[in-house]
């Protein structure tokens, strides 16, 4: 599934253009049935994608579940689109429902984690 991000001046292509080393992801311990789970630390995705991270002084192999080569597929894909003029950037179709409710999720601050 490609989605696009309408990238409309210099301040949008600057705040999205970043390296993987300067994207970070909270290690969560979704093994404990608790809902609020423990956390082994933060990592870049670039340490993700290397193929192993260290946890409590343990190497833990890593395996993305994206694909850089799927999403150059899907993004010259739509850039050929906008080109030929197929692809057009409109208003929302329809608004998300304000009746439906969702589970919270619990909010916690950087030092927490």
């Amino acid at each position: 599934v490609g989605i696009p991000i309408p990238v409309l001046d210099e301040d949008i292509v600057e705040k999205a253009s970043v390296s993987d080393k300067e994207i970070y992801s909270t290690i969560i311990d979704y093994s404990i049935t608790q809902r609020s789970k423990p956390s082994f630390g933060r990592v870049s995705y670039a340490e993700l994608r290397s193929g192993k991270i260290e946890i409590n002084g343990k190497k833990v192999r890593t395996a993305p579940i994206s694909s850089y080569n799927k999403a150059r597929k899907i993004a010259e894909t739509l850039k050929e689109w906008i080109k030929q003029g197929k692809f057009y950037l409109q208003q929302p179709i329809e608004n998300f429902s304000l009746d439906q409710t969702f589970k919270p999720l619990e909010i916690v601050n950087e030092e927490e984690i």
